[in-house]
């Protein structure tokens, strides 16, 4: 498994050199995993980043994170908003998610716990978890949807219901379970509705045909077996009658 510091580094090159050839992009993570591993100075991965790429910004923000205090953020203000009707959550600011990845790079994801004490300002372990799973995973595409993956998100919540994001997210393997929930409604409220209907509809007469084929089977099976047990017993001679 790619280290998660290392496939943030890849992320931030991908950001930054989307008109650069693969061998260039090469080149620039193995400056950056070089940073990371303190086999060069951050000096040194500026500047072959910048002679690289012609930006030195995926190796500026790798080095800020190298860079993060052990402190954590002093507790400075409530995380909800108690004077309104519901709870909004304050906003995760740039140095919060900065410390949350040196975070998970320092203490992996085992201890989402040590990790929430890590960012400090009151992070919950669960805000920790869920902001790194939805928002700053490196493996979360940002790119459009494609038609395959509209195709394979209608057919998973025609399977799964529309109550469960987590699995569905699960199986598409780069969306989150946000990102799933609000593509779907996108579609639905979009001209790909129709889809939506088609595709469900096919499914459950799909379904309805898998269920009578499998029962004609078992009708048919059972049909047999009365069928032996009737030859069966022709067939045994009968038993002598012992007085």
């Amino acid at each position: 498994m790619e280290p998660p510091l290392l496939a943030i580094a890849n992320s931030y090159i991908e950001e930054s050199s989307e008109h650069c050839q693969e061998d260039a992009k090469l080149a620039a993570r193995k400056c950056l995993e070089e940073l990371i591993d303190n086999k060069i100075t951050p000096e040194v991965a500026l500047s072959t980043c910048y002679s690289i790429l012609g930006v030195d910004t995926p190796a500026k923000n790798i080095c800020a994170i190298l860079a993060i205090s052990p402190e954590p953020i002093n507790f400075s203000q409530p995380l909800f908003n108690y004077h309104s009707t519901r709870h909004h959550v304050r906003k995760w600011s740039k140095y919060e998610d900065q410390r949350l990845i040196a975070g998970v790079h320092r203490l992996g994801f085992e201890n989402w716990t040590k990790i929430a004490e890590f960012v400090g300002n009151g992070r919950t372990r669960s805000q920790c978890s869920q902001r790194w799973l939805r928002g700053l995973d490196p493996s979360i595409s940002k790119d459009k949807w494609t038609d395959e993956e509209e195709s394979q998100l209608i057919r998973l919540v025609s399977e799964y219901g529309t109550k469960a994001w987590r699995r569905i997210s699960t199986q598409m393997k780069n969306r989150s379970d946000v990102q799933c929930r609000y593509h779907f409604a996108q579609l639905k409220r979009s001209k790909r509705s129709g889809k939506i209907l088609s595709m469900q509809k096919s499914m459950k007469e799909t379904d309805s045909q898998s269920f009578i084929k499998n029962d004609l089977i078992d009708f048919n099976t059972q049909d047999n077996i009365n069928m032996y047990e009737m030859n069966d017993a022709k067939v045994q001679p009968e038993r002598p009658i012992i007085w």
